[in-house]
């Protein structure tokens, strides 16, 4: 659905009618709505987790965040991807960058035995020596299974050992 989606963005779509069409196009490939409303961000509303849909128009350019998810055989999905439309703003390209790194970084030191925290400090700690730190105020992400949010949980204050066959977020 998100790669059908990319093909109709075009400006001064909105962003409620683009996670409609999401919504259908997931449900129409298979997938059952049930993991979350989808979120749909421009521009700095971005950076919002959890932030409700907007009429806010789609400009000629500038950063889009996709946030949704499914259920198939009463199991969920969360997969957030963000993207330019047209040439990026440099400062959103050099954010956008600062981010992706941070979460290659605790996917990087991903393995059994690590503790959920270090992995929350692998993304935090990159972020903040950025001076972005301040900006992270939600956790690094979370587990997921039949219910879209889980344990374990993925964040500072977290005891959880990862394990082998634990699912999980990282979307910092």
């Amino acid at each position: 659905g998100y790669f059908a989606l990319l093909k109709k963005l075009r400006a001064g779509v909105t962003e409620e009618q683009m996670a409609t069409d999401l919504e259908y196009l997931t449900y129409k490939h298979g997938s059952r709505p049930g993991s979350f409303w989808s979120i749909l961000g421009i521009n700095e509303r971005a950076a919002l987790p959890h932030a409700p849909l907007a009429r806010k128009k789609l400009p000629a350019r500038c950063l889009l965040l996709f946030d949704w998810g499914g259920a198939v055989n009463f199991y969920c999905s969360d997969t957030t991807r963000t993207i330019f439309l047209g040439k990026p703003d440099p400062l959103m390209k050099k954010i956008y960058t600062i981010v992706y790194d941070a979460q290659m970084k605790a996917i990087g030191k991903t393995r059994p035995g690590v503790k959920a925290s270090e992995l929350d400090f692998a993304a935090r700690s990159l972020i903040t020596k950025a001076g972005y730190g301040g900006n992270f105020g939600h956790s690094l992400g979370h587990g997921i299974g039949m219910q879209v949010h889980e344990m374990p949980a993925m964040n500072a204050k977290s005891t959880a050992i990862l394990e082998p066959g634990m699912d999980f977020t990282v979307e910092p």
